[in-house]
């Protein structure tokens, strides 16, 4: 997927299959402060994928002398931004220092920032509870669930959209999955509303410990499939949440077009995986798991496996089913919906693919502002009639920043972006 940034460049496509030199890439610099770029097609969104981190420029004669310059600190580091890296121990710690070559020497920024790689979430609580760091949640750590409503009395926790959304999905290659009635069923039988609470900001309210609903990071229950931060915030719902009366019609009608009984089901294993120690995934695996048994009649087995070993069973079609998750790349949502555009791709674990699907993808590219989010909308409703995966539910970023800081912060996509004005002196 990374390398598929680079297909709307002209010939880039042909150029990493080694058809066309590199000369031939619509990438030129014609002077020392231009450069000019030439696209395959229109391409309404190459703004906003200038900003993924692949187009990040690195200074190409460091990068031919020192080709493993970007796995340590010292003067062959070569960075152009607000920071230059002072000292990475891995798995410790990582010092970044303010850049006085800079193009903004002005902008209010903090002269060091440090950030401490703690394996613990309790631990990093209690870091911060000593005054020993300044911020957690985010991007950096999950906040303890059971620490939420002391951490509400004294501290403002802060919510930012994210545009990450948590998903099951399925390899439709494999029987029982293979029947986009069985697929929506099992979709339709999820009561969203269960997992993330009825207003989806549980967060905010103050819960008894035992009663935090285990999904609070949770903000949008997701009956579609891009979150809305990503087209201008339009809410579009492309089927109904919770809906058990039609999940066990469409799970009878696929299995009789199948001619498959329930014993079939008995050697799918869902596999997920838990990112940190305060997480709550097998939780939220149990009450979906029994949501299914209570719609379908269906008792699906559960396996937790570490990331890497399930993204392997991901890449490699071994698995029926899984949880799993994507963050957007770039704020447009053509970074979702392109990545199951072919079936070959390697983040398209479903192994799904449609032509109507790919043509509406490919109109898209011709079409502006209105007109384009409504057919991708439209190949976003195609997607979910299919149901090659299940959407549950779309993710907030939950912080705390101390108030106190000179300086402001916005959290977007897993990234952590500093104010370039010193009139932005509040924090998100």
């Amino acid at each position: 997927m990374v390398a598929r940034s680079f297909s709307p460049i002209k010939n880039a496509d042909l150029a990493k299959k080694g058809l066309v030199s590199l000369d031939e890439v619509g990438i030129k610099a014609i002077d020392a402060k231009t450069l000019v770029v030439t696209l395959e097609r229109p391409t309404p969104y190459f703004c906003e994928l200038l900003c993924f981190c692949v187009f990040s420029p690195v200074s190409i004669e460091n990068d031919r002398k020192n080709p493993n310059w970007a796995y340590g600190t010292g003067p062959n580091f070569l960075t152009n931004g607000l920071y230059l890296l002072e000292k990475w121990d891995h798995k410790k710690q990582i010092i970044a220092k303010r850049n006085p070559s800079y193009r903004k020497a002005e902008a209010l920024h903090p002269n060091k920032i440090v950030f401490n790689v703690v394996q613990n979430d309790q631990t990093t609580l209690q870091m911060f509870e000593d005054n020993l760091i300044d911020m957690i949640g985010g991007t950096l750590n999950a906040i303890p669930l059971e620490a939420i409503p002391a951490l509400e009395k004294n501290w403002e926790l802060s919510r930012k959209e994210c545009p990450t959304t948590r998903i099951i999905t399925f390899n439709t290659d494999k029987v029982p999955f293979n029947h986009p009635k069985i697929r929506k069923a099992f979709a339709l039988a999820i009561n969203r509303q269960e997992l993330i609470g009825a207003s989806g900001n549980c967060v905010k309210k103050r819960i008894p410990p035992g009663c935090i609903n285990p999904a609070y990071q949770a903000s949008l229950a997701a009956t579609n499939l891009i979150h809305p931060c990503l087209k201008e915030n339009r809410h579009r719902s492309f089927f109904t949440d919770n809906d058990k009366a039609q999940a066990k019609i469409l799970l009878l009608e696929g299995m009789s077009e199948l001619g498959i009984t329930e014993e079939d089901f008995n050697p799918v294993v869902l596999y997920y995986y838990s990112l940190s120690s305060s997480s709550v995934t097998g939780q939220i695996m149990q009450i979906i798991q029994q949501q299914w048994v209570d719609a379908l009649g269906i008792l699906i087995k559960m396996k937790c496996l570490n990331l890497r070993t399930i993204l392997d069973k991901l890449t490699h079609g071994n698995y029926f089913i899984s949880f799993t998750h994507w963050t957007a790349m770039y704020h447009d949502p053509m970074s979702i919906l392109e990545r199951f555009k072919y079936k070959t791709l390697t983040k398209n674990y479903t192994n799904w693919e449609n032509q109507e699907y790919i043509q509406l993808l490919d109109r898209s590219f011709y079409e502006q502002e209105e007109a384009r989010l409504r057919t991708l909308e439209e190949a976003e409703r195609l997607f979910l009639s299919e149901m090659p995966l299940i959407p549950l539910y779309h993710e907030d970023d939950i912080y705390i920043i101390r108030p106190n800081l000179p300086f402001r912060i916005s959290l977007w996509g897993g990234r952590m972006m500093l104010s370039e004005s010193q009139s932005q002196d509040r924090i998100d």
